[in-house]
């Protein structure tokens, strides 16, 4: 009920559904929303921060976008959902 255990696209009444995960640069799962999860101040802005870099290496603003991308992607057998030029 308080979110502190969250798995994201995840088809439980259970599970609070509110974190939403994006890939970073290099690949690695970082979060977009953290939901109700308790994590530090330092720590959420950490996962902001490598966001944003991959963000700036696409040339966009990091938005909800990017996680359609990734969920898009790894459909199509790629890690991270990049926008086609």
């Amino acid at each position: 009920r308080s979110g502190v255990l969250d798995i994201p696209f995840a088809p439980s009444r259970y599970n609070a559904g509110k974190m939403l995960p994006a890939r970073d640069n290099e690949g690695a799962i970082r979060l977009f929303h953290v939901g109700n999860i308790p994590l530090t101040p330092e720590l959420a802005d950490f996962h902001k921060e490598k966001i944003e870099e991959r963000a700036k290496q696409e040339k966009r603003k990091a938005s909800f976008q990017m996680v359609i991308d990734d969920v898009y992607a790894i459909s199509k057998g790629r890690l991270v959902g990049r926008p086609k030029n």
